[in-house]
């Protein structure tokens, strides 16, 4: 397909990496789909300072790290999803060497993260990342402080963004850039990677080890997400019966929404998007 497709949520860019990202790992906060507004998602609170740069999210202690076993279907958890997770997972995406595609955003807005994101990749050393240049602070394990480098309005959106999300550092650090392979992977979102080929498909198995109202009610056991860039092939497949679900191509946007016989079949999810 020519795209590059991967799994970890620094990296996430496509919209086929975006939506395997939302369906393995759980960030700070989430957009509601129906009202467009952040909603609560790991974090169950947070509070901003009076000058709007020192933002404070408290965190869930009731979301875990699973690791899924293809071979025995068995999914073990390992450790509790905890603010230092979140504070890697920053650091990790104002690192240069790593080239996270909205590193950038994170640099201008987080304070230190700039002082970083523009050295040069082959200066980085560990202890960069691990000293307090760039200001995001975790004072236990449930509260993450986030330093801004000005007053941010939109930067509470932000938050629901990959490039934002935890990460398992010590899996990182074991499997390095292999880390999303299958059985190596480690999650804490409501579905488990059971199998993938990056360039043709996915399948996702549901995680019933997260708490009952991040999994929202939802009753899908296994989602077989298929890599179909093109959106005239999605809609042809959909009609042939071998997807259940296709996004609508523009050119037939207007003959869909005027077809009697698509009128139960079409829904509309409204969302906030900057074009530029």
């Amino acid at each position: 397909s020519g795209l590059y497709i991967t799994l970890d949520p620094a990296l996430a860019q496509s919209a086929e990496s975006l939506s395997a990202v939302e369906a393995l790992f759980l960030g700070l906060t989430d957009i509601d789909p129906l009202t467009g507004r952040v909603s609560p998602e790991l974090a169950y609170e947070w509070s901003v300072g009076d000058d709007g740069l020192t933002w404070t999210f408290f965190l869930r202690d009731d979301v875990n790290w699973v690791q899924y076993d293809t071979a025995t279907d068995v999914t073990t958890i390992l450790r509790p999803v905890v603010a230092g997770d979140f504070v890697n997972g920053i650091k990790r995406s104002c690192d240069p060497a790593l080239a996270a595609p909205d590193g950038h955003l994170l640099a201008e807005i987080i304070a230190g993260c700039d002082a970083v994101y523009q050295t040069t990749p082959g200066n980085i050393t560990d202890e960069n990342l691990a000293d307090d240049v760039i200001e995001v602070r975790a004072p236990d394990d449930t509260t993450l402080v986030v330093q801004l480098q000005r007053p941010i309005a939109y930067f509470l959106p932000i938050t629901t963004l990959p490039v934002m999300r935890p990460v398992p550092s010590e899996v990182i650090d074991n499997f390095g850039p292999y880390w999303t392979q299958p059985n190596h992977i480690v999650t804490n979102g409501p579905y488990l990677l059971h199998e993938i080929d990056p360039s043709q498909y996915r399948i996702f198995i549901r995680n019933h080890l997260i708490p009952n109202d991040l999994q929202h009610g939802g009753n899908i056991e296994r989602v077989v997400y298929h890599v179909i860039p093109d959106r005239g092939s999605q809609l042809s497949l959909y009609n042939d019966s071998v997807l259940d679900q296709s996004t609508i191509p523009t050119v037939n946007l207007q003959s869909i929404l005027t077809d009697p016989l698509y009128t139960d079949q079409v829904v509309r999810l409204f969302d906030i998007s900057v074009y530029y």
